[in-house]
């Protein structure tokens, strides 16, 4: 045993239903085992999977996830960590590590086929004198193996043609006294059925323990059938008491021959027309397992108390048994099918059919520990109780009758411990409740302080903004009034020029200097001229920079078309001016030739 599942053996052993096997059978379990670390935000598995794993969280936190909720958390440790990780196939959560978690992993059918032939650690086999897996611990009258073979209730199931194959397939092989036929532990290989002698069938129920002995076997009775349909090792010990022959079938042959004609698999379909036609669900795991999930209607009659139960059952009545995976079922069915009952056995199990049951994720840590723990001396009475039903020996009934009276005390302990426990997680809730709602109001109150202050800082924005626009109006009205107040003084300008060019010309219509004074006037009038579309273009500059404001465009552009005109005017009275101007001096010039003629 490695040291990391040594650290864990304790853990691993009241996990469910590992804790309902015998301490040989757990420590099989451990043996077998995985321990598996994962990282923060790893999966264990995803939804939507499909394994033959069963996970269970030995520490850490593990979150279960379905469609991106989290629907529960798993702590390492605690009740509800005792309960395989959502098992369903195909997965309906995915296991997601919230902390660094160590999981055990266990192959699916190395635990049920240790479950298949184990008893239940309460019920050991040394109290009930109930082994699986051997068809009659008595002993017989000698006579005719093939007779009495041949008129058992297994038997008679089978076709004619499997009846001829499976005498042509068995070997016979001789034995002496005191040799060991099959020995518990060992691989399973043949089935046996006893031609001639007596054999004695023992069991070694736990590790330092001595072999119990369950009676004897004479000629016509058969035995190994139980771990050729599991696939597990042998669950007792099979020691000639004389000389003998034995007839042999192997397994392959077994299989084919016997497992397969002698009771059917049925899908969930099948099965549930067979119950409304009145057949009865029955199901084959500890209790523990059913409690968590269960098909409605059904009856739970574990594996090991099967025999024990054979009264419960009706010939009339057509059975269909499940498990989880269709392992215990199947050995379920067979054992009937050996007794005579109709039955047959969910195809797949549980796990293979997730609609067929009401299911249980794992139960809640607030309610799941007290009401395990109430549970668990409860099924261990009934289990008592049902022990002493079943055994002769006044010795053991006086033992267990104490162990009965021991855990009637332990119940009702466990019922004064749940109530306080339930009131102290009530208090605790309560707490828990009213700090919540504290932060929740502190949350609120900030969220409205935050809303006051976004809501004062955009009222203070828009009154910036209306002052803004409101000032770039008026410095746009004053540029106005400026600009038309130049305008009005260039007129002016352009007027007393043109009054002055009236004057220069009416003196010059004589005097050959007053020309050239009007040419010099003319050089002024053409500088002003430029000058005006000099101040124009400096002012079309300017008008650029109120562009951001459509309504300074439209000023400015209505500006820009009353220069413009005013400069069109202008030039054409300068035209004028100075073409009236030329017109008098041409005339002038004319006189002045004539009169020198």
């Amino acid at each position: 045993m490695s040291a990391e599942i040594e650290q864990f053996a304790e853990a691993i052993k009241q996990l469910i239903p590992i804790s309902d096997l015998s301490p040989g059978a757990q420590n099989d379990v451990i043996e077998a085992a995985e321990i598996l670390e994962f990282k923060k935000k790893k999966f264990v598995f995803e939804q939507g999977n499909k394994d033959h794993y069963s996970y269970y969280v030995l520490a850490g936190e593990l979150e279960l996830i379905a469609d991106d909720h989290v629907d529960n958390t798993m702590i390492g440790g605690s009740d509800n960590a005792r309960y395989a990780i959502a098992q369903l196939q195909p997965r309906q959560f995915s296991a997601k590590a919230k902390t660094p978690v160590t999981v055990l992993r266990l192959d699916r059918g190395t635990l049920d086929r240790l479950m298949v032939h184990e008893g239940n650690k309460e019920t050991d086999i040394a109290d009930t004198g109930v082994e699986m897996g051997v068809s009659h611990i008595e002993a017989e009258d000698s006579g005719d193996w093939m007779t009495k073979m041949l008129q058992s209730e297994l038997f008679a199931r089978l076709p004619m043609a499997n009846i001829q194959q499976l005498f042509a397939f068995l070997e016979p092989v001789a034995y002496e006294k005191g040799d060991t036929v099959i020995k518990q532990g060992d691989q399973s290989d043949n089935y046996y059925i006893i031609q001639e002698g007596t054999c004695e069938v023992t069991r070694v129920p736990g590790e330092g323990k001595k072999p119990v002995k369950f009676g004897e076997m004479g000629v016509g009775d058969s035995f190994g059938e139980e771990s050729l349909l599991t696939d597990a090792t042998r669950n007792a010990t099979v020691t000639m008491l004389t000389d003998g022959v034995m007839m042999q079938l192997n397994k392959d042959n077994f299989l084919e021959l016997i497992k397969k004609p002698s009771f059917s698999a049925v899908s969930f379909d099948q099965a549930m027309e067979i119950v409304n036609g009145g057949g009865v669900w029955i199901d084959v795991r500890f209790a523990k397992e059913f409690e968590v999930s269960n098909i409605e209607a059904s009856t739970n009659i574990p594996l090991n108390l099967l025999c024990v139960q054979m009264d419960k059952f009706n010939h009339d009545s057509h059975y269909v048994v499940y498990c989880d995976t269709g392992g215990r079922s199947s050995s379920a069915a067979f054992l009937l099918t050996q007794e005579g009952f109709h039955v047959s056995y969910l195809e797949g199990g549980l796990e293979s059919n997730p609609g067929a049951g009401v299911w249980q994720v794992t139960p809640t840590a607030a309610a799941a520990e007290p009401a395990t723990k109430e549970e668990v001396v409860e099924e261990e009475v009934d289990k008592l109780e049902q022990t002493i039903d079943n055994v002769d020996s006044a010795v053991k009934a006086s033992v267990l009758e104490a162990d009965l009276a021991k855990k009637k005390m332990d119940l009702e302990a466990a019922e004064k411990k749940q109530k306080k426990e339930s009131e102290q997680a009530d208090k605790k809730r309560k707490e828990a409740n009213e700090a919540e709602r504290k932060k929740l109001e502190q949350e609120k109150i900030e969220i409205e302080r935050q809303k006051k202050l976004a809501e004062e800082d955009l009222d203070k924005t828009r009154v910036q903004e209306i002052v803004k626009i409101e000032k770039t109006k008026k410095d746009a009205e004053s540029r106005m009034q400026e600009e038309k107040k130049q305008l009005e003084e260039a007129k002016r300008a352009l007027d007393d020029a043109q009054h002055e060019a009236k004057i220069t010309e009416a003196a010059r219509e004589g005097n050959e200097e007053d020309h050239l004074k009007q040419k010099e006037e003319e050089k002024l009038n053409r500088q002003m001229q430029a000058e005006l579309n000099d101040w124009i273009e400096e002012e079309d500059e300017r008008q650029e920079q109120f562009k951001d404001s459509v309504s300074q465009a439209e000023h400015i552009k209505r500006i820009r078309e009353r220069a413009e005109a005013a400069r069109q005017k202008t030039e054409e009275a300068a035209d004028n001016l100075f073409s009236d101007i030329s017109d008098q001096i041409s005339s002038t010039d004319h006189h002045k030739l004539r009169d020198s003629d």
